[in-house]
């Protein structure tokens, strides 16, 4: 469900009423309406399925007016409502932008009853009754839990009930009943809550008072537990709740009036955690208000502190509560002060916490007792529960994080976190950037080695991407060699290939290097394709001389990276290496900037991203692409070959650009099955043609009607700009390239500032990916604030673009040579797929020896067969969002960065715990479109079984599939894998090829064998293809 976030708004809020249900200050909330809540459960969604998530064997027509609340109160509670309103009450209440709060004050009377018949304890018992009984013959969707669960993050969301939010995802884990009940409690929950304000948006031709009302969703913690968990509740709790909501509003004066009175009546029989919060909140404002010089509270300090004490006494004190001694006696200079901080930091107090931290790392005396481990499992801890603290508490622990992590050595890992820590606020992260940015811009390169049994590098030129992947290189671990003469950092030199191999001794018994790698990656692509060609035929002339071990030893210890267009050099490549026979094949990484770029992005920064904005999450993306690039376009089909979650979380994709036309025709060509198999579920894509310089961006995204001069009346823009308008006004995930890095910075910046006025609440911040090629360029872009404003996590004081393209991040040193994360993935993905049916994968020595026994073989196919690799590597990309269907979801989305949710062990074994035969089955279903969609991105198109019959014996036809023709005959839905036409196909296939995979049977098996595709083998090193 859509949920509008509203701020600014113009009027009061309800009347307040005793207990105090809702919330008093201005601010940022959610707005929907009941009508809208109704149909995202009853009414079919398209979004989740053709069907609705709550439907009955009788079947169920929508309603509307009375007709819907009289269907979702209690009979008790709508007779009330019957008795007192009209007709055009009920609408004007379900809505979710209206005026009115008639009924919405008719139902806070009865809550606020203290009759038998209406009451706070029978207002929300009522709705249990009526959804149990109601839903107790209802048919329950798959997808019913995932949309009630963003459904909690607003109804209860966790930072301001965490008892209510508990119950609710309790109610949620248990059967059929509790479910009733937890939609109960959300009809009941919005009923209460939902109240109509006033908001300041701007001024338009339908709305010159610039006045919008909005049903606004106001209920407190208070309020929300009288809903979900109405035992919480006391007399004694409602009295202290309202005292706390008058500290926090900064009125110490009634707050200590209330909390005297409030210990006078109940300090003898209260339980002791309100005992503890009486006390506390006594103490702090006799301190407030001591400090405050407030007349008749002079001196009391001492009395307020005596009471924070006895707070503690109590032994249910908050952390706060230590805190706050902690700083009283530091500044007095006690000794005392240090214990009180070391029970805050036991107690995972963020500020605490942080303060323990710098203290350790400025060896100050008096906390050598804590333990650096201590230390970080408590950082840790506070970055993973982001949302129940303060930015500038979360940007302290990944500033700390990072200078842990220096500490230890691992300078990528501190960098990482000093970027997360700098994009929210923390000045002394972004001081440690902008410091070793200036220190890159010197000109630091590596130097390299002499020594004859160093690890070896050939570059077939020094400038273009082979600069700087060398550039990343680690000091003194390599010798580097070149074509080009030069005296820097002991570069030594090689007039060309057969010279290079020659002094190396490839092929003879000398041959001592125990790595060698080949770049060619220079500007120019045809020379680095013909070079790594001629590469190949040397290497196999060399290995045909020599004896199975020394054979093996340098196909194992060469790896080829060769800068050329993708779909050309693969073909070229493939019919190189499927000429050397079985038995022979080498590592060959094809790098196309825009293909790896777009790979990378994917998992940085993945398609389901608008649903980790926490409270502003959305159920579905939509990407909107500027520029006819290349690289756009490739991104559409990657996108659609890697990222599908199906009806967990929509995705579909817009290009706008002036060529959009010439690459939607060549889409078509490319790509005829997207088009023509409808029936095939996959991420749909549109190109709408446009010119990004002219078109009138700002009014297309505010939604603002152009104003016809004949008539003066308000009409729609006609197409394309209708198409436009439409894709801007959903769009949450937005990529910049259509121009130089200046011209793509800037337009991305006025997108920005577009973005957020097309909202009242002016806090429109989705994703903005900018391409940018000079690494200075992606640094400026990362760190854009407004001019005399330091860098912040929050919407209005920066930019927050994401910069993306730089071929040193691309093909770092430790990206493609160290550890290139989706090849070796995508290579054991490969592997399992040659594994016997029947072999019990639990046994790990088993494994381990069925493994290693299909190496080889599987090897060969992955790098002579570029199909093999390409599948493969799209299936490792598809596992991020495989995690996340499965709904392991890292920590923040900072996490993901550098491939993360691909290195996460908590990740792997979070899915491993919550992998059953349902989830199994629905992953499953999931893979299989994903693996659909990725053969109709390659130009693949469904066989029937009369194409199986020709096709089956011809030599270019390969068993199951025709690779000539691009036929195979498992492009189908899940659900007509079990057709018994295609039982026919595979009985053929068994028949004459001893083919015996089911498609169902071995899709399961690799949801079932994920985490186990990230097994490392020691005695490996396979880099990348």
């Amino acid at each position: 469900m859509k949920f509008e976030s509203r701020a600014n708004q113009k009027n009061n809020f309800p009347k307040k009423s005793e207990p105090d249900i809702f919330f008093h200050t201005k601010g940022s909330y959610k707005s929907f309406g009941i009508q809208s809540l109704y149909k995202d459960l009853f009414v079919s969604v398209k979004s989740y399925a053709d069907s609705a998530l709550i439907t009955f064997p009788e079947g169920h027509k929508e309603k509307k007016g009375e007709e819907l609340l009289a269907f979702l109160m209690p009979e008790e509670l709508f007779r009330y409502i019957k008795e007192r309103a009209k007709q055009n009450d009920y609408k004007e209440f379900i809505v979710d932008i209206h005026k009115s709060n008639k009924i919405a004050l008719f139902v806070q009377e009865m809550f606020h009853g203290d009759n038998e018949k209406y009451s706070k304890k029978m207002f929300a018992e009522c709705f249990r009754r009526h959804f149990v009984d109601l839903l107790k013959n209802a048919i329950f969707s798959q997808f019913l839990r995932s949309e009630l669960e963003s459904i909690a993050k607003v109804i209860t969301p966790e930072s301001i009930s965490e008892p209510a939010h508990g119950k609710f995802i309790k109610l949620l884990n248990g059967g059929h009943k509790y479910i009733s009940i937890a939609i109960a409690n959300i009809f009941a929950s919005a009923m209460l809550g939902l109240f109509s304000m006033e908001y300041a948006v701007p001024i338009t031709a339908r709305n010159k008072r610039g006045i919008q009302n909005a049903k606004t969703y106001l209920l407190n913690d208070l309020g929300m537990r009288y809903i979900w968990v109405p035992e919480s509740v006391t007399t004694s709790f409602e009295e202290l709740f309202n005292v706390q909501s008058s500290f926090d509003h900064g009125d110490f004066a009634a707050a200590y009036r209330s909390v005297e009175n409030w210990l006078k009546r109940h300090e003898q029989n209260a339980p002791m955690k309100e005992l503890a919060k009486a006390y506390q909140l006594k103490g702090l404002t006799l301190c407030k208000l001591a400090k405050s010089k407030e007349r008749g509270f002079e001196g009391q300090v001492g009395n307020g502190i005596k009471l924070l004490k006895k707070s503690i006494s109590t032994g249910a004190a908050e952390p706060y509560v230590y805190w706050f001694l902690y700083k009283h006696y530091e500044e007095e200079g006690s000794e005392t002060a240090v214990k009180y901080l070391k029970t805050a930091f036991a107690q995972k107090y963020a500020k605490a916490v942080v303060e323990v931290a710098f203290l350790y790392l400025n060896e100050k005396t008096g906390i050598k007792d804590i333990s650096y481990e201590e230390i970080l499992a408590k950082i840790e801890h506070i970055i993973s529960h982001e949302s129940a603290n303060e930015t500038t508490d979360i940007g302290k622990c990944y500033y700390l994080r990072g200078k842990f992590a220096r500490k230890n050595g691992d300078e990528s890992e501190a960098q990482k976190n000093f970027e997360i820590a700098a994009r929210k606020g923390n000045e002394r992260a972004k001081q440690e950037l902008i410091q070793k940015e200036r220190v890159a811009e010197r000109g630091i390169f590596p130097s390299f080695s002499n020594q004859p049994k160093a690890k070896c590098c050939f570059a077939n030129t020094l400038t273009g991407t082979n600069y700087q992947v060398i550039s990343t290189f680690p000091n003194d671990e390599w010798a580097l060699f070149s074509p080009v003469k030069t005296a820097v950092n002991g570069i030594q030199f090689a007039r060309n290939i057969d010279e290079f191999i020659n002094l190396q001794h490839i092929g003879e018994f000398e041959f001592c290097r125990p790595q060698i790698v080949f770049l060619f990656m220079s500007e120019d692509k045809e020379k680095n394709l013909n070079e790594c060609l001629e590469l190949l035929d040397k290497l196999f002339n060399a290995v045909i001389e020599l004896s199975d071990k020394q054979k093996w030893e340098l196909i194992d210890n060469t790896y080829i990276y060769v800068s050329a267009k993708y779909e050309t050099a693969s073909m070229l490549i493939d019919a190189n290496t499927s000429q050397m026979g079985n038995g022979i094949y080498f590592k060959v990484h094809i790098a196309d900037e825009n293909r790896d770029t777009v790979h990378k992005l994917l998992c940085d920064v993945p398609l389901f991203l608008p649903a980790l904005n926490g409270a502003k999450s959305e159920n579905s993306t939509k990407v909107i692409l500027f520029g006819s690039s290349e690289m756009n376009y490739c991104f559409v089909k990657e996108s659609i070959a890697s990222a599908y979650l199906g009806a967990i979380h929509p995705i579909d994709i817009t290009l706008l650009g002036e060529n959009a036309d010439v690459l939607e025709s060549r889409f078509q060509q490319e790509c005829p099955g997207v088009f023509g198999c409808p029936d095939i579920t996959c991420i749909r894509s549109k190109f709408i043609r446009c010119s990004i310089k002219e078109t009138d961006f700002p009014k297309l995204i505010s939604g603002q009607l152009q104003i016809n001069p004949s008539d003066n009346k308000a009409v729609h823009r006609k197409e394309p700009d209708d198409d436009i308008a439409e894709a801007l006004k959903y769009g949450n995930y937005f990529i910049v390239d259509y121009a130089d890095d200046l011209e793509n910075i800037r337009f991305a910046m006025e997108l920005r500032t577009w973005l957020l006025r097309s909202r009242d609440t002016f806090d429109r911040t989705p994703f903005i990916g900018v391409k940018v090629s000079e690494k200075q360029n992606s640094y400026l872009t990362s760190h854009l604030t407004l001019a005399g404003q330091a860098a912040g996590d929050s919407y209005y004081n920066k930019y927050d673009l994401f910069p993306f393209g730089i071929s040193a991040q691309t093909y770092h040193y430790k990206n493609i040579i160290e550890d290139s994360v989706l090849n070796r993935i995508a290579l054991q993905i490969h592997k399992f797929y040659y594994l016997d049916n029947d072999l019990d994968k639990k046994d790990e020595k088993k494994l381990k020896e069925a493994l290693e026994e299909c190496k080889r073989s599987a090897e060969n196919d992955f790098y002579s067969f570029s199909y093999n690799a390409d599948s493969s590597i799209s299936t490792a990309i598809g596992l991020c969002y495989r995690f996340f269907a499965a709904k392991c979801i890292l920590a923040s989305k900072e996490d993901y960065l550098d491939f993360g949710a691909l290195k996460s062990l908590e990740v792997l074994s979070e899915f491993s715990d919550q992998l059953n035969s349902n989830s199994k089955e629905e992953l499953a279903k999931i893979e299989q479109s994903r693996w659909n969609s990725f053969m109709l991105i390659r130009g693949w198109l469904p066989a029937d079984i009369n194409q199986v019959k020709a096709y089956e014996a011809q030599s270019s036809g390969s068993a199951h599939k025709h690779v000539l023709a691009k036929l195979h005959p498992f492009i189908r839905e899940w659900d007509d894998l079990d057709d018994p036409n295609l039982e026919k196909v595979l009985g053929i296939l068994k028949l004459k090829s001893n083919y015996n995979k089911k498609p169902q049977v071995t899709t399961r098996r690799s949801i079932a064998d994920t985490t186990r595709f990230f097994i490392t083998d020691s005695k490996e090193h396979e880099q990348t293809h």
